[in-house]
């Protein structure tokens, strides 16, 4: 089981920007750096759905659709996107 205190430990650190998305493409957790390019406070980040925060590029939204559906990875430049598979008390963060 992923614990909120373990990905932060593990994400929050970084200069990149980290969000998990659920499986209803809602955003359930993102670090510091994700805050820092949307200008807006980690909190009011949370609950947004993907598809507002990539509006403007169909082709990133399509990429996180297929990895919601198909649990596969995809690469693209510096980004990268992976399902997680976690309990749905995970989900809360």
């Amino acid at each position: 089981m992923l614990s909120k205190a373990l990905i932060s430990s593990l994400t929050d650190h970084l200069q990149q920007a980290v969000l998990v998305i659920d499986q209803k493409g809602e955003v359930v957790y993102c670090n510091d750096s994700a805050a820092q390019f949307w200008q807006k406070d980690s909190v009011r980040l949370l609950g947004k759905q993907s598809s507002a925060l990539f509006h403007e590029d169909p082709l990133i939204q399509e990429k996180i659709n297929g990895v919601l559906e198909t649990a596969k990875v995809f690469r693209m430049g510096g980004m990268f996107c992976r399902h997680l598979l976690y309990r749905r008390e995970v989900q809360k963060l």
